[in-house]
């Protein structure tokens, strides 16, 4: 499976900012990129261009077939209008390719319906079962992830888990049909960033391995006591 990247974001990229869609514009013989508002009619017009190119980029090297394309990471409040446009816009633009997305089923699931691959957090959907249900009725598929919980008697990944909570997820994905796993993260951070600890918020550290199989250092990626885990 080939996963493009997220079309648009938040500004500066703090949770509650406004809605922007990242553009590279040409202005005076240069390219620069810039944050622009969702309702900006230059936003639609160059993210339009850049999927029909892509379609052709894809169609060409083969790869239509293995290709999922995101769209917003964890829409929610305000941004859920805004999030259907877009989607529907990629779908005009892609036709038969599924987008997937980290979503929740707290927020308003009719501006969540177009998404093929749902992807609800683990702890968020207990009483979500039967949305999920539906959307696969629908045609569409849902996947879940994990990302700093949860704990208590979930299931979870984190270094200090029991490692029978890790082995039993693939029978969640099996228990409620769930096709897929979104892993956050694979390698994130910074260089050298300890991934040791458990204390969410101290030191910007995050929950013990939740955002990084492998560590970066200055020339590769290490992380010894996670493979140690496994």
């Amino acid at each position: 499976m080939i996963e493009g990247g997220h079309l648009s974001g938040l500004l500066g990229g703090r949770y509650d900012s406004p809605y922007v869609l990242a553009t590279d514009l040409v202005e005076n013989g240069q390219i620069v990129r810039k944050e622009l508002p969702a309702d900006d009619p230059l936003a639609e017009r160059n993210l339009r261009e850049f999927l029909r190119q892509l379609r052709t980029h894809l169609k060409e090297k083969g790869w239509l077939s293995r290709y999922v394309q995101n769209v917003h990471d964890e829409p929610h409040g305000a941004e859920m209008p805004i999030y259907r446009r877009f989607v529907h816009i990629v779908s005009e633009e892609l036709p038969d390719l599924p987008t997937l997305d980290a979503i929740s089923l707290r927020e308003d699931i009719s501006a969540e319906e177009e998404t093929t691959i749902w992807v609800p957090k683990l702890g968020t959907f207990d009483d979500g079962i039967d949305a999920i249900a539906a959307h696969k009725a629908r045609g569409g598929q849902s996947w879940y992830y994990i990302c700093l919980d949860p704990r208590g008697r979930y299931l979870n990944r984190f270094i200090d888990y029991p490692t029978l909570k890790v082995r039993l997820l693939p029978w969640l994905n099996y228990r409620y049909g769930l096709t897929g796993f979104l892993q956050w993260a694979g390698i994130s951070g910074r260089i050298g960033h300890s991934r040791t600890s458990n204390q969410i918020g101290v030191g910007g550290l995050l929950p013990a391995g939740d955002d990084a199989i492998d560590t970066p250092t200055q020339s590769a990626t290490a992380c010894p006591y996670r493979y140690a885990w496994k």
